[in-house]
């Protein structure tokens, strides 16, 4: 790509050459995503990729300005690229439509490939996966996130000495006990869990026994007589999908889920000893004209104004109706459905069936819909600004990745905090930059990469071969014969997740190829120490262990394999990436300078 004056003007041109040949990866086309797509093209840099899995929805075109109206269900990843290239033809932009995690496409050697990439993600699971794939594949990782007014922007490179987004710990999502969820609710978010993960599913979803296994429930009870009465329950609920396209459905909803299932919980006098029974909806004439006067206030209102207001039981019987109506012929008509935040009707039947829920148990307080909709999907409010201004964060950090010395710029900001504050090129790589309501953009400091983490302590191969001739006992031998005597063939495991593939115990699985073993392309394989006891460096060395080496096996290509033979097989290396060395980190700087208002202007 012809390098731009300006860029050249700005940043030198040894400089601005890397930034604008640059191949760069962007995991998500959403807010942040569509953002920071733009800015890259308008740097620019040489090419772009972009992966993400959704279709566009008419809600994301209040913030995802790639986006218009007549792109409504088309692919976000394939619009983003067209109105990318609209701002400059001359990048090189390709489109994925495809799962991050999923896709057998996204591989060691395709992080690889690139020079940096991004991620615009809001999923925890992918955000963890990419995250995975940039160190086995020794590659800078971007990651950003936004919520409201704050946001921020962070630099994950273990390679030179940062922390992978894994060296801090993740808050585990909470789970509440099913049958708690579903028979004796004592609190708002759980009569939301119940209607998002229970009800929804059993409804709509693709499988009706699948709520049962909702990440967001866990089984409590040893009750036999309660457990079964459940099952029944979900199998009668599950039964309303099959009029789910009649004129019936809605009201069959709410006469099985809110009178029948309530008056046959209210009866189990054993469970209401300490607190009040609920009470089952009463559907009268005079219930049914309260109704349909709420039905005609609602129209006349519009959702912008009642969802931000607490409800009748009249009006949130309306709703509730209109939209189990909506989705039923939804169901009907396309398949099943799985709940999605972005999806309006999704959220109003998760909010009205939780909230007729609380009425009949009387937990109180009600909430709006608005508050509803947040907990349901742990949402906060988007503000596109705030997008807007952690995208250019984000392209800020890369152009600093991107400078000749940026590593040595790291690794002396890491051992030497105060030089963090002192250096050229910004922002310096060991500082996040975040967005509040008080400070547009300020620093947050990074911390180096955690020796202990499970993920960037240990050292990472890609080879290529056949998993069906490749023998478990040849890849062994070749993998520790990198290590340079760090592991021994007689005392190392070789695992595949939570699966045990060989130990010295499992001698016969030496000769099987992996294949045989259930090992797919592209799943990552475990080489480890069996018994830290029987090493003799353990006396003399206390905790000094090798760290495992986690191998990547892809297909092999067979025009372009160029590798040693092993065993009678044939290998190539196609990525290697050594466990970094612990780093020497001097006193910290004080946090009033941390935590100081970071300008563009500030040299």
């Amino acid at each position: 790509m012809t390098l731009p004056e300006s860029l050249a003007l700005l940043l030198g041109n040894e400089h601005a050459s890397r930034v604008a040949n640059a191949h760069v990866l962007v995991v998500g086309a959403g807010g942040i995503g569509c953002e920071l797509i733009k800015n890259l093209a308008l740097l620019p840099v040489a090419a772009i990729d972009i992966v993400d899995l959704d279709t566009i929805d008419v809600t994301n075109l209040n913030r995802q300005f790639l986006f218009h109206r007549k792109h409504v269900g088309m692919s976000k990843a394939e619009v983003a690229r067209d109105s990318a290239l609209g701002y400059n033809p001359a990048v090189n932009i390709t489109s994925t439509h495809g799962n991050i995690i999923t896709d057998p496409r996204f591989t060691v050697p395709y992080f690889g490939s690139f020079q940096l990439v991004f991620n615009a993600l809001d999923n925890l699971a992918a955000r963890r996966h990419v995250n995975l794939m940039c160190v086995a594949a020794g590659v800078p990782l971007v990651d950003a996130g936004t919520g409201g007014y704050r946001g921020q922007s962070c630099v994950h490179w273990p390679k030179a000495g940062l922390e992978c987004y894994e060296c801090t710990p993740k808050a585990t999502p909470k789970t509440f006990p099913v049958c708690t969820i579903r028979s004796t609710p004592s609190v708002p978010i759980h009569c939301i869990v119940w209607a998002k993960d229970f009800l929804f599913p059993l409804l709509f979803g693709e499988d009706p026994n699948a709520a049962a296994g909702s990440d967001t429930m866990h089984d409590d009870t040893d009750n036999a007589a309660q457990v079964e009465e459940l099952a029944r329950e979900a199998t009668a609920l599950a039964h309303l999908r099959s009029i789910a396209a009649t004129p019936e459905f809605a009201h069959s909803v709410l006469e099985k889920v809110y009178m029948a299932d309530i008056a046959r919980v209210a009866s189990m006098a054993d469970m209401w000893r300490s607190r009040e029974p609920p009470i089952p909806l009463a559907w009268t004439a005079e219930m049914k004209a309260e109704v349909a006067s709420a039905t005609t206030v609602l129209a006349a209102e519009g959702p912008k104004s009642w969802e931000r207001r607490v409800l009748t039981v009249p009006e949130v019987i309306s709703v509730l109706c209109e939209c189990t109506a909506d989705l039923g012929s939804r169901f009907v008509t396309t398949g099943s459905l799985s709940f999605d935040k972005d999806d309006a009707a999704a959220m109003r039947f998760v909010a009205a069936a939780a909230t007729l829920r609380q009425a009949v148990y009387a937990i109180q307080p009600l909430k709006s819909f608005f508050e509803l909709k947040s907990m349901a999907g742990n949402i906060v409010p988007i503000v596109a600004t705030t997008n807007a201004t952690i995208a250019g964060a984000m392209v800020h950090q890369f152009v600093g990745i991107m400078h000749p010395a940026a590593v040595a710029d790291i690794a002396q900001s890491l051992t030497n905090p105060a030089h963090a504050f002192t250096a050229t090129r910004l922002p310096p790589m060991t500082m996040g930059l975040a967005s509040t309501k008080s400070a547009l953009l300020s620093r947050v400091r990074k911390l180096p990469r955690e020796d202990a983490c499970g993920v960037c302590s240990r050292a990472y191969v890609c080879v290529r071969a056949a998993l069906d001739s490749t023998a478990v006992g040849e890849l062994l031998a070749w993998v520790v014969a990198q290590t340079s005597g760090a592991l021994t063939v007689d005392n190392v495991a070789v695992s595949e997740g939570s699966r045990l593939l060989y130990d010295p115990d499992m001698e016969e699985n030496l000769e099987r190829s992996l294949g045989s073993l259930g090992v797919k392309y592209n799943q990552f394989l475990t080489v480890a120490v069996f018994d830290a006891d029987d090493d003799p460096r353990a006396a003399e060395f206390p905790g000094t262990m090798p760290q495992p080496v986690v191998v990547s096996v892809v297909a092999p290509e067979p025009d372009d394999m160029q590798g040693a033979i092993v065993g009678g097989v044939e290998m190539e290396v196609v990525r290697r990436v050594p466990r970094p060395a612990p780093l020497v980190v001097v006193p910290d700087v004080p946090v009033s300078a941390v935590a100081r208002v970071f300008e563009l202007a500030d040299d």
